[in-house]
This record gives C-alpha cells, sequence and structure tokens, in this order.
C-alpha cells in the first residue's frame, strides 16, 4: 500500500512540476535535474527499506524512471539506458549548474557541473532536439578525458 501512495505523490509532483517553461532547453535541464534527484532519493529509500531483496524495490524504480523520466522528457519510444541510483543523486538541482548551452535550429547541447558532498567534480552533457514545438531530451552522458558515457 505504503509503495502504491509513493507511486501516485510521484507521478502527480512530475506533473505538476512540468510546467510552461519547459519550451526552452534550459528549462526542461533545470526540471530533469530536479525531477531525477527526486526519483533517485525515492528509490534509494525504497531499495534501503526492502528487508531481503525480493526485486519489488528495483521494479518499482523502474517503473518510476519510466513514468517520472522517460515519458516526460524523452520523445515517444525512446530506449534508453539500464537505470541506476545510489545513496547521493548523479543530479542535484543545488549541486549541478549549467555551464554553456547551444542551441541550433532544432539541437541544443548543455553542459553542467556537478560537484558531490566529497567534492567529486563530474561534467554532463545533455543532448535535445526539438520536435513539433516541443524539446526533448536524446543523450544526457558524463564526460571525462576518456570520452563519454550514457546515462539516459
Amino acid at each position: 500500500m505504503l509503495n502504491k501512495v509513493i507511486v501516485v505523490l510521484a507521478t502527480l509532483f512530475s506533473a505538476l512540476s512540468y510546467g510552461k517553461n519547459m519550451d526552452t532547453p534550459r528549462y526542461l535541464v533545470q526540471s530533469f535535474i530536479a525531477d531525477y534527484q527526486q526519483w533517485n532519493d525515492q528509490v534509494y529509500r525504497l531499495s534501503e527499506a526492502e528487508i531481503e531483496y525480493t526485486g519489488e524495490a528495483m521494479k518499482m524504480a523502474e517503473d518510476l524512471y519510466w513514468e517520472n523520466i522517460i515519458s516526460k522528457y524523452c520523445r515517444p519510444g525512446f530506449k534508453g539506458q539500464p537505470i541506476a541510483f545510489g545513496s547521493e543523486s548523479s543530479h542535484d538541482p543545488e549541486r549541478e549548474v549549467i555551464i554553456t548551452e547551444e542551441i541550433e535550429g532544432n539541437i541544443s547541447i548543455i553542459t553542467t557541473k556537478h560537484t558531490s558532498s566529497t567534492g567529486f567534480v563530474a561534467d554532463y552533457e545533455y543532448r535535445l532536439t526539438k520536435n513539433n514545438g516541443r524539446w526533448y531530451l536524446e543523450a544526457v552522458d558524463y564526460v571525462d578525458a576518456d570520452g563519454k558515457y550514457p546515462g539516459l
């Protein structure tokens, strides 16, 4: 029962957070970061509460990811990477800042820096496309000196 209440609340939050200002890449990325952090923290608590591994928490994490992240920010039919979450979210509006924003026609690339509570700095590249007047996330990559690693 508690799990169903959490799903309903998460879905409601996600719907309310999608505002009219999401029609720009910057606001879409900022909204994604906030929703991702909320999703991460919620499913981490669920996984920690699972006393004996049954797979139920992971299934719920995947369902919530689909409902609150993929279906909200990505184009229909998008196939992403397997999910990952942890005690500290990879994306957090208090710790991640937009560094650059480029828009050329229907393509946008936004780069960010996320600084963890331990001081580790992670660079991310968000790639977006515009279709029928709406921006969609196509990729969120972790970027380091060796390359880009998909994370969406």
